[in-house]
């Protein structure tokens, strides 16, 4: 049944009405607005086709509706299209349209007539500012001048013009903003890049100064027990000294009776911390080697965590180039084309850290480590590999 408008009072209900119905979403349609449904681009055309035929009645309106219905036809084709001739074919099919509508309304200044004829200008102007593009400037100028047509709509039968306008106001904003995050990709990625490799510098420091409390404590340790054997060998060395030098003198017994004595003290007599001598060598190689342990156990896997990072970057950078080509209706300009370069970069940064990192010894004995390691290398959590002069990951 083929709908017409008229301006007398008995005319349907607007909730009836199915040019209402068929615009509440608006006029206007793109492809950065989602893909259409093929049922809605048939509907819309077959109502355009319905309200084709006017009656007689002077008050009648109804072609400047098939006009707007036409509009909102060839704006869901051009988002529906996924090249940029048939859509802005489409588009330039939908101007003709509106300007077909305004040639109808042109006399309208108020009412519903008057409502509409606003709505076809404010959806040229959309139109004009989609067609504009690449050029971002004139664009955004157009598509405020739609916003300002859009927003003064206030006739419950253009009740549509709400979208157009908030469409109006993607329009105006998101493609700058688009190009500046990705023009601004690779040099993100770069800093991450370098966060990174700070990050790795200041762990690698800290490995470091517990290899280097690793090396020490051994010294340290070595170091007691030459002592300790040294003077073993000094006081057990004092008797056939004796017999060779002044033996008719016992000098050397105070240093015989001092060697049990101080076995007794190695063995049975706390020597520091309630820690026999040989236990507390053994506490202080087992403390050192635990707290490097730790720290190792806490070191950050670069490449893990640097493919998390620049993986969810990459993710939204191309979903931002995917927008923005549709803003652009398909033709991209390179200048925004920056995620190709950005995912080279961060493929030779998951080179770089996937690769080994190596922490050399302040200490340039190693012996103390070779001792604790019995020459095999200490195998600790995540991967870490201690050898005799490096760790390696």
């Amino acid at each position: 049944m083929t709908y017409v408008a008229t301006l007398t009072p008995s005319h349907e209900p607007l909730e009836a009405n199915p040019f209402l119905e068929y615009t509440h979403r608006g006029l206007f349609a793109a492809p950065w607005l989602g893909r259409p449904d093929p049922l809605e681009i048939v509907a819309a055309q077959r109502l355009a086709r319905s309200l084709a035929h006017p009656q007689s009645s002077p008050a009648d309106w109804t072609p400047a509706l098939s006009a707007l219905m036409n509009v909102r036809h060839h704006c869901l084709q051009a988002a529906a299209a996924l090249d940029p001739i048939p859509a802005r074919h489409h588009y330039g099919e939908a101007l003709k349209a509106c300007r077909y509508a305004l040639n109808l309304l042109h006399h309208a200044t108020e009412g519903p007539e008057g409502a509409l004829a606003a709505w076809a200008l404010g959806v040229h102007t959309l139109i004009m500012a989609q067609m504009a593009m690449p050029d971002l400037a004139m664009s955004e100028r157009l598509a405020r001048d739609a916003i300002i047509r859009l927003s003064l709509i206030t006739d419950p039968l253009c009740a549509g013009a709400e979208a157009d306008a908030h469409a109006a106001t993607l329009l105006a904003r998101e493609p700058s903003e688009l190009h500046r995050k990705l023009e601004g990709l690779v040099p993100r990625v770069a800093d991450k890049v370098e966060y990174f490799r700070y990050e790795i510098d200041r762990h690698e420091s800290k490995l470091n100064g517990h290899l280097a409390a690793v090396v020490k404590a051994h010294g340290r340790a070595f170091r007691a027990i030459l002592i300790w054997g040294a003077l073993n060998l000094v006081l057990m060395a004092s008797l056939p000294l004796n017999g060779r030098f002044a033996p008719e003198v016992p000098w050397s017994l105070p240093f015989v009776v001092a060697v049990p004595a101080l076995w007794w003290l190695t063995w049975d007599r706390p020597f520091t911390g309630g820690l026999r001598f040989f236990d507390w060598i053994r506490w202080i190689k087992q403390e050192s080697t635990a707290q490097f342990t730790e720290a190792a156990r806490t070191f950050p896997h670069p490449a893990k965590q640097y493919r998390e990072s620049v993986t969810a970057l990459l993710r939204e950078a191309r979903s931002d180039r995917e927008l923005l080509a549709a803003y652009h209706l398909f033709t991209l300009p390179s200048s925004a084309d920056t995620v190709d370069e950005a995912a080279a970069l961060t493929e030779d940064g998951k080179v770089q850290f996937a690769g080994e990192w190596l922490v050399d010894f302040k200490d340039s004995n190693p012996w103390p480590l070779a001792d604790v390691l019995q020459v095999q290398p200490l195998m600790l959590p995540n991967g870490v590999r201690i050898y005799f002069g490096q760790v390696s990951l």
